[in-house]
Order: structure tokens, then C-alpha cells, then sequence
């Protein structure tokens, strides 16, 4: 699926929408994270639930999820926090 023309048109439109990463707000975004794979093959549809993120902070969220802890995994209030600090707001 990564390797798609479908995934690296949505991916890239949105890494050149927001250049930085929405995470840390420093490094440079070169991946987007999934916060669900529920609408996966329809993510264009579904741009709330991706975000453009460093491969460090890529990393950091799989791991805390992988963790599978509620304390520390990504949940929807962890991504709205992020999502208002990256000022995207609304941003379907």
C-alpha cells in the first residue's frame, strides 16, 4: 500500500502541505502517520486522520501505542492536542 501511486499522491500532498512536523512543530515532516487504519483506501476522504510527522516522532507514536497502555497510547485527545498546537484545526 505505501508504495501506491494512491498513497504517495495523498502522502505527498500533505507533507508539502505542512512541511513541518505536526508533532514536535521542528523537524522536517517526511512521513504521515495513521491515527486509524478504519478508512484505509479512502484516506482522501479522511485527512482528520492522517498526520504529517518526523520519522523520529513517527516512531515515538508506534511505539507508545505498541505499548498498549491507554495512558500513554495515541488517542482522539492526544491527536486533537496536537492537531490544535499544529494549527489544523478543521483540517479535513
Amino acid at each position: 500500500f505505501l508504495q501506491t501511486t494512491y498513497w504517495r499522491t495523498i502522502s505527498d500532498c500533505l507533507l508539502q502541505r505542512h512541511p513541518t512536523c505536526c508533532s514536535c512543530l521542528k523537524a522536517a515532516s517526511t512521513q504521515v502517520h495513521h491515527f486509524t487504519y478504519a478508512h484505509h483506501g479512502e484516506e482522501h476522504l479522511y485527512l482528520m486522520d492522517l498526520l504529517p510527522v518526523c520519522r523520529l516522532c513517527h516512531e515515538i507514536k508506534h511505539e507508545l501505542a505498541d505499548v498498549n497502555r491507554p495512558d500513554v497510547a495515541i488517542n482522539d485527545w492526544t491527536r486533537d492536542a496536537i492537531m490544535k498546537a499544529a494549527g489544523l484545526k478543521g483540517f479535513r
